[in-house]
């Protein structure tokens, strides 16, 4: 089982709609290939939690990489972990609007504790800044 997490910027002409889009495509194709995870969508910018087997992860992230919808892919967190996290969202948006209601919705869904590094990531992008790990007591 691996994790892995990435952040990227949108195009800048993404409309909103298109975002929702890829939540629906992703939950229907993720749960056929067992991936798990969720996205967040913030200021233009793209966070997304991917969980299931390597093989599979892997052949769906180069895909991903290769979006035009999205550039500056940059991997934040990889590892191979003992369960997901979020072993019933095939794909969930989680939303961004009020950072600490997103932080609350992630970490009461969650079947099996978020790797630290990954939760640290995850404020850090809420709160566009570095020491956000901090004020969520998180390092």
């Amino acid at each position: 089982m691996k994790s892995l997490l990435y952040r990227s910027i949108a195009r800048s002409d993404l409309k909103p709609e298109v975002v929702f889009e890829i939540i629906e495509h992703s939950s229907r194709a993720n749960g056929a290939k067992g991936l798990t995870g969720f996205l967040l969508f913030h200021e233009g910018r793209f966070l997304q939690l991917l969980e299931g087997p390597a093989d599979r992860l892997d052949d769906l992230f180069d895909t991903m990489k290769a979006d035009t919808r999205h550039h500056d892919v940059e991997v934040l967190f990889e590892g191979k972990v003992a369960r997901p996290s979020f072993p019933n969202w095939r794909m969930r948006r989680v939303a961004t609007k009020d950072s600490g209601a997103a932080l609350d919705t992630l970490m009461h869904a969650q079947d099996y504790p978020l790797p630290r590094a990954i939760l640290a990531k995850v404020v850090a992008f809420l709160d566009h800044d570095t020491t956000s790990r901090d004020r969520a007591g998180v390092s």
